[in-house]
């Protein structure tokens, strides 16, 4: 489904030297996802919010992703608190 709201199921969480920082691995699901983007992470608190700061797919750079890319994605605006949370977040949604 490529329209309606981001659906990113989470394969991994790391740091990444590539993406600069917290990256997080995964499909997308559903909608899309660029550069800039505010994401929340499931399960947590909707106020929760992390940046997308840049996103590789097939190692490259790109701005934008959409339903059936497998991506990593640099984010900002969680740390490690994320990391430690790495097997319970499940999903990122987005709009």
């Amino acid at each position: 489904m490529a329209g309606g709201p981001l659906r990113l199921c989470v394969t991994d969480i790391y740091k990444s030297q590539s993406l600069n920082g917290l990256a997080v691995s995964g499909k997308i699901e559903s909608g899309a996802l660029a550069v800039g983007d505010r994401v929340v992470a499931l399960p947590g608190p909707a106020e929760d919010e992390a940046q997308v700061k840049g996103i590789l797919r097939h190692n490259k750079p790109v701005t934008a992703a959409v339903a059936g890319d497998t991506v990593e994605i640099g984010i900002s605006g969680k740390s490690e608190q994320a990391e430690r949370a790495r097997y319970s977040v499940r999903q990122f949604w987005h709009g």
